[in-house]
C-alpha cells in the first residue's frame, strides 16, 4: 500500500495541479478531501488547457478512481460543468467519479450571501472568490447544511432545503435588502441533475478503507 500527500502551504498558486498530476499517473484513488469550487488546477494536455475547480486532475488517467471527500463544499452546477468538459472529449467520468454521502452542498444562496458580505465589507473585504463555500461551511457548523447523502430521500431533503432557504432569505432582506434566489429554480436544477448524481454518492470513508486492504495506490 502506498498513501501520498499533496498539501498547499501559502495561499495557493504553489503548483500543485502539476505534482498531483505526476503522481496520479502512479495512483489508484486520488482523493481530495477539503476545500471548494475556488481552486483552479491547470492542466495541459497535448496543446489543450483544461482547468479544473472542483473534480481531481486525475480523471485523465483511465486507471484512477477519483473521489470528493467529506470536507470538500460542493458546487453541484460547477462540478457538472468539469464532468460535461470531460465527457465530450471522450472521458469517462460518472463510474469513475465518486462524492462523499457527508460533502455538503454550495446553493445559490451561499454564492449570493458570500458576495453581498464581501460587498458590505468594502475596503474590509476578505478577497473571497465569491463561490460561496464560506456560507456552505457556516452551514456545516451550524449543524443546519444539507449533505449528499441526504439527497437520496428527496421529500425529507426538500424539507431540509425549504428550512435553510427561508433562513438566508430573511437574512438577505434583513441585513442586505436583497431578494434570494426563488426556491423552485433551485429545486429544479436539482432535480435536473439528481438522477446522473446519485449513483455517485458513496461513503467515501468504507470505499477508502477497502481500497487499503487492496494495496491501492492512494494520493490524497
Amino acid at each position: 500500500m502506498s498513501i501520498k500527500a499533496v498539501l498547499g502551504l501559502q495561499w495557493g498558486d504553489e503548483g500543485k495541479a502539476k505534482v498531483i498530476d505526476l503522481y496520479s499517473k502512479e495512483s489508484d484513488v486520488i482523493i481530495r478531501f477539503c476545500g471548494g469550487a475556488n481552486a483552479g488546477h491547470t492542466v495541459k494536455v497535448k496543446d489543450e488547457k483544461f482547468i479544473f475547480h472542483l473534480v481531481p486532475a486525475g480523471m485523465f488517467y483511465e486507471h484512477t478512481m477519483c473521489l470528493l471527500g467529506n470536507g470538500v463544499a460542493v458546487d453541484i452546477e460547477t462540478m457538472f460543468e468539469e464532468i460535461e468538459m470531460l465527457e465530450n472529449k471522450g472521458i469517462e467520468v460518472v463510474s469513475r467519479l465518486k462524492i462523499s454521502d457527508r460533502a455538503h452542498i454550495v446553493f445559490p444562496f451561499h454564492i449570493q450571501l458570500d458576495g453581498l458580505r464581501e460587498k458590505a465589507r468594502g475596503a474590509d473585504s476578505l478577497g473571497t472568490t465569491k463561490r460561496g463555500i464560506g456560507p456552505c461551511y457556516q452551514d456545516k457548523i451550524s449543524r443546519r447544511g444539507l449533505r449528499f447523502g441526504d439527497m437520496k430521500n428527496w421529500s425529507l431533503f426538500l424539507e431540509k432545503l425549504e428550512k435553510l432557504h427561508a433562513s438566508h432569505a430573511y437574512e438577505m432582506k434583513k441585513l442586505y435588502d436583497a431578494d434570494i434566489v426563488p426556491l423552485d429554480e433551485i429545486v429544479a436544477r436539482l432535480e435536473k441533475r439528481r438522477k446522473k448524481l446519485v449513483p455517485m454518492i458513496t461513503d467515501v470513508g468504507f470505499f477508502i478503507r477497502n481500497a487499503e486492504k487492496e494495496n491501492r495506490r492512494i494520493l490524497i
